[in-house]
């Protein structure tokens, strides 16, 4: 089994679907599968006010399935029934061991 089979096939324990939307002249809107990560991040925004997010996991061929996008991007927002509207805020490449990007982990606001 290949490194990227087993990531994906790992990842396809948990799993959940989202409405990704990216505000631009037109707006980009699509149903996609995310993963959560094992991660909720608590971080202190201006004036000690703590600010709750959380991340995900994005594949590559998940992302490839929404036309006119190649990458997430800052700005880029979530939307899910329990958590509602999230804001990605840093997306960071998860690469393979021959330099292709596999995933995106992305935290949110």
């Amino acid at each position: 089994m290949s490194l990227k089979n087993f990531f994906l096939s790992t990842l396809a324990l948990k799993k959940r679907t989202m409405t990704f939307t990216r505000l631009g002249s037109p707006n980009i809107t699509a149903t996609i599968i995310v993963h959560p990560a094992s991660f909720e991040n608590i971080s202190e925004a201006a004036g000690n006010i703590t600010v709750q997010g959380h991340e995900f996991i994005i594949t590559k061929d998940e992302i490839a399935k929404i036309v006119g996008i190649t990458a997430l991007k800052k700005g880029d927002k979530l939307e899910d029934p329990e958590l509602g509207i999230m804001t990605i805020k840093d997306p960071e490449p998860m690469y393979d061991l021959g330099g292709s990007i596999l995933a995106f982990r992305c935290r949110t606001t």
